[in-house]
């Protein structure tokens, strides 16, 4: 099954509408003659002021039709436009929209070149960090360290340990993706050629290799 996305709610042209609509009424309906929930593609809602947030906006009756759908089947997820780490979008523009890719990847601002605009980039790569597993650790880790020890101070040094130790794995997740993003951009541009020859990662500079385009995308800490 194709991992595929797709971001919507935003477009007020009837056209777009029906077909915002349409997406809905499946997603809610089901899928086969079991109506199944439908998992791929992944649908997103965008969420903007003045477009679909309110009562009396184009799109909320839209809006309401999604929150439906997310009550039925847990699809679409939600995007907020307007969020302040998306501030100076081009609302003329929805290539500059807040966008996610999959169901929680956000494809962010490109500080080498592109800015806002989100078309022609990606993820290039995750790393997850399992935060419970760390809280475990560092309550085992504590109650090793001072056995029968209780003061009202005991939450304090646990949340301590807790952020020290995260920061540890925030600059261990860090140096991951920059040594597999080093390592991808190594890549012949044959292995992907479809990508670059298309233009789905956009600024590829055939004498530069595929590190001219991947560097327009985004690595992720999650």
């Amino acid at each position: 099954m194709p991992f595929t996305s797709i971001n919507y709610g935003t477009c007020t042209l009837p056209e777009g509408r029906m077909i915002t609509k349409a997406l809905l009424d499946v997603s809610i309906e089901g899928i086969g003659k079991l109506h199944k929930t439908s998992i791929f593609p992944c649908g997103i809602f965008q969420c903007m002021k003045g477009v679909n947030r309110e009562e009396g906006d184009p799109n909320y009756d839209l809006f309401k039709l999604a929150l439906r759908s997310t009550a039925t089947r847990l699809y679409p997820n939600y995007a907020n436009v307007d969020w302040s780490g998306n501030a100076g979008y081009d609302i003329n523009d929805p290539r500059t929209y807040f966008s996610t890719m999959g169901c929680r990847t956000a494809n962010g601002y490109d500080i080498n070149g592109f800015g806002q605009l989100k078309d022609g980039r990606g993820n290039i790569c995750p790393v997850t960090i399992i935060l419970p597993t760390i809280a475990m650790e560092c309550k085992i880790n504590f109650e090793k360290d001072v056995k029968n020890h209780h003061s009202f101070d005991d939450n304090a040094i646990l949340i301590d340990r807790f952020l020290y130790n995260l920061d540890q794995k925030i600059n261990e997740a860090r140096i991951q993706l920059m040594e597999r993003f080093d390592w991808i951009c190594s890549q012949d541009p044959k292995s992907a050629k479809f990508m670059y020859e298309n233009n789905l990662m956009a600024g590829y500079i055939p004498e530069e290799g595929i590190r001219s385009a991947l560097k327009h995308g985004t690595l992720a800490i999650g």
